[in-house]
């Protein structure tokens, strides 16, 4: 009866870890996309001043 109540607390533990790291991927992503948008921004700006 412990070892299953024990590996049951170990599955909640880590899908909180996977879960967690996922969440993090994620907004790694979203940051990327954000500085993506803002890089194209700069540049189209730049493109209207030499103009």
């Amino acid at each position: 009866m412990k070892k299953i109540v024990f590996v049951m607390l170990m599955l909640v533990f880590l899908n909180f870890l996977f879960a967690t790291r996922v969440a993090k991927i994620g907004q790694y992503e979203i940051n990327l996309e954000d500085i993506q948008k803002e890089m194209k921004n700069l540049h189209d700006s730049l493109d209207v001043e030499i103009k």
